[in-house]
């Protein structure tokens, strides 16, 4: 088989002949190596939000936190007096 490979980087194009048992082994390792990416991705996230999390529950122990801050952008709570800025 002749393949086209495209570098994603610097976007040259190669040709290559390559057997079907090579390909077969490229698409088992690319199969493989998407598992890895996309579980240490999860992990990853999962990580961050914890972290996250615990930061706000840090802020809403202190009472750095209140409802205010979760109102829309633009909007002052009843009573508060807006700045000019």
């Amino acid at each position: 088989m002749l393949v086209e490979l495209r570098c994603a980087d610097c976007t040259i194009w190669v040709q290559a002949p390559h057997t079907r048992a090579d390909m077969r082994e490229l698409d088992r390792r690319q199969a493989e190596y998407r598992t890895l990416i996309v579980a240490e991705y999860e992990r990853s996230v999962a990580e961050s939000m914890e972290t996250l999390a615990d930061c706000l529950a840090l802020a809403f122990e202190r009472d750095l936190v209140s409802a205010d801050d979760f109102a829309p952008r633009g909007t002052a709570p009843p009573g508060a007096v807006r700045r000019a800025g």
